[in-house]
């Protein structure tokens, strides 16, 4: 199974959508950019991955749903969602710990990547880091690629 963990602000929500500068859908007053979300969706289906969520978004039922409206627009669903370490520990965790939590419980997964604007620590190598000033962009494409190669 391959595995897409998605971060959405500073992947699919960025500075330029906020302020307009790019074309964007705006599902219940979010602005989610329309070519971050495209291009997470040409992604997806180009490796068949299954999504999960990371973002902070995953802790809140009306964020959860508007992610998982838009995702579904699209034909994509989102199969799981990582553990809130911070509900379970008073040690302030990354969100790399929570994705390699995951991981070690879904040994099914072959192959994975993760779309975040946030630092990933020891899975790096399987990080496609975005910015909040841009998000997720079309050239992000062929560094998917290249990990998925490997």
């Amino acid at each position: 199974m391959n595995v897409l963990f998605l971060d959405v602000d500073g992947v699919l929500i960025t500075h330029k959508s906020m302020a307009n500068e790019v074309p964007v859908i705006e599902p219940k007053n979010e602005c989610i950019s329309e070519e971050a979300l495209n291009t997470l969706v040409e992604i997806i289906r180009e490796h068949n991955f299954n999504v999960v969520l990371s973002s902070s978004w995953r802790l809140f039922k009306m964020d959860y749903d508007i992610i998982e409206e838009v995702l579904l627009r699209h034909n994509i669903e989102i199969i799981d969602r990582t553990v809130d370490f911070h509900v379970h520990s008073f040690t302030k965790l990354q969100r790399c710990d929570e994705i390699a939590q995951w991981l070690s419980e879904n040994p099914e997964v072959e192959k994975f990547i993760i779309l975040d604007d946030d630092a990933m620590g020891e899975l790096s190598p399987f990080h496609i880091k975005t910015t909040w000033f841009a998000g997720l962009l079309p050239e992000h494409k062929e560094m998917v690629r290249a990990i998925m190669e490997k």
